[in-house]
């Protein structure tokens, strides 16, 4: 299965930045939850060709990649993507003057034809999301404090109650609608929830800590999945980011503006003949001015995923605790259940597709210099540490939740990805024993092997363990 995740992430990659892993994990997780019932349709075959984009230069050195959409005599128009991993495709459309170019060149069929469809398909995805947030319904509804009122979404999925800007609450609603109908339908399920998960987004992370401190709540994690009330609480900043990178764009259009007129006045007044270094200052300004509005738009997609990446993992808790394992009846130990959360927190719907997420580069290198340090926490050392370490309850506590976390989260990547054991019976035998059991032997009989090879192994992947989901060629 391996090789064929390496496969798969090689054809997808192309010359595209940022791994995508899209495909192989779609056949995972198909045979993941088998044994819930519903799942996902057969596999996908793998493509026959892959997407090349046009190139252009420009007269300052930068390289683009793209399609080349308008060439006109004195313009060009050319999109170009943003892919990040674990962050949504940005499809940017910028229009170059004529002298601005110093070469183009176009991809060859059909690989030209499969990056315009590629294209097309995520602005088509954009616009239909775009479109489903305008046509949501939403109901004023009292808000949490009683002095206020709020909005509120009904789904068959969960229940949205906020205070935060319409807007927001609209893209929150239909994101987390696709996310909870994509693990249902990629992950199936086990049971029908007899009550509707309920979440609640604060329009401010500072309101959300005075909602804490009434509650007698002390941890410092941004949201929180309370199981008992079926319960999701999240603060968020994303409403003034979103303001501000709005108030950005304006000054930046605004100074366009004046810039183009500044440049047609110049040619204006030479005749159509303007100095050269009068021509290159006007030019650079603009260009910089356009990358200036690219960058912004990357670092709030950036800021977007990280706010969705926590409401995403606290709704994984949420779908394995009400469609798959409920709590009153199964035992997921909790270094599985935030493992497994941390992997499809960076989750997201793009072109009707469950794209899973991507490993941190910097988590990754972190992790192999512990293992090779002999740092890293052992197996018997992960299943036997008290679950309130998830738990940052003050700042003397990180280290060791965010090593905890780490820890859960590689042993739950080697359970899915290298020993594939997500779908197994033993797996259901494995949650569906006594909290109060030995630990060490229940896990020995779900992966099959003793403690000390299964950490040997566990070990030796994480070394060999890429960015993009693939293994170096084993040394041995």
């Amino acid at each position: 299965m391996k090789s064929l995740l390496k496969v798969f992430t090689t054809i997808i990659k192309g010359s595209i930045p940022g791994p995508w892993r899209l495909y192989a994990v779609t056949l995972l997780l198909t045979a993941m939850f088998c044994c819930f019932g519903a799942l996902a349709g057969s596999a996908q075959e793998k493509p026959v060709d892959k997407p090349v984009f046009d190139q252009i230069v420009l007269n300052n050195g930068s390289r683009m990649e793209g399609l080349v959409v308008e060439e006109a005599t004195q313009h060009i128009r050319f999109q170009f993507l943003i892919s990040k991993p674990g962050v949504r495709t940005l499809v940017f459309e910028v229009t170059y003057d004529r002298t601005e170019v110093a070469s183009i060149s176009k991809a060859k069929e059909p690989h030209r034809s499969l990056a315009q469809k590629h294209i097309h398909s995520i602005e088509t995805s954009k616009k239909r999301e775009e479109t489903k947030v305008q046509q949501l319904t939403l109901v004023k509804s009292p808000w949490i404090d009683g002095t206020a009122t709020a909005l509120l979404y009904q789904g068959p999925y969960f229940e949205l109650l906020s205070d935060a800007k319409e807007s927001l609450v609209r893209l929150v609603a239909v994101r987390l609608e696709e996310i909870f109908a994509a693990y249902v339908r990629t992950l199936g399920q086990r049971q029908q929830p007899k009550k509707t998960v309920r979440i609640i987004l604060f329009h401010t992370l500072g309101e959300y800590r005075a909602w804490q401190q009434k509650k007698g709540i002390t941890i410092l994690n941004p949201a929180v999945y309370d199981a008992k009330a079926n319960e999701i609480a999240v603060g968020s900043d994303l409403e003034n980011q979103l303001q501000q990178l709005e108030e950005l764009n304006s000054t930046h259009q605004k100074q366009l503006k004046e810039l183009t007129d500044q440049k047609k006045q110049i040619e204006k007044h030479f005749g159509g003949q303007p100095p050269a270094h009068l021509t290159k200052q006007i030019q650079q300004q603009i260009f910089q001015l356009k990358s200036l509005r690219t960058e912004n738009e990357a670092t709030f997609a950036r800021i977007d995923a990280a706010f969705f990446a926590i409401l995403y993992h606290e709704a994984f808790h949420a779908y394995l605790d009400e469609w798959v394992f409920p709590s009153n009846r199964y035992y997921v130990p909790r270094w599985l259940n935030e493992g497994l959360a941390q992997i499809y927190e960076s989750a997201f719907v793009e072109v009707d597709k469950l794209r899973i997420g991507h490993i941190d580069e910097k988590r990754l290198l972190d992790i192999q210099d512990d293992v090779r340090r002999g740092r890293f926490m052992t197996i018997r050392e992960i299943l036997q540490a008290p679950g309130q370490q998830f738990f940052v309850r003050h700042t003397q506590e990180s280290f060791e939740a965010n090593r905890q976390y780490n820890a859960s989260w590689a042993i739950s990547e080697f359970i899915m990805f290298d020993l594939r054991l997500l779908g197994s019976p033993a797996m259901v035998e494995y949650v569906s024993s006594p909290a109060n059991g030995d630990e060490i032997a229940r896990f020995e009989k779900l992966v099959g092997m003793p403690l000390e090879q299964c950490e040997q192994r566990w070990k030796a992947y994480l070394l060999r363990l890429r960015t993009d989901g693939s293994l170096r060629p084993s040394n041995g």
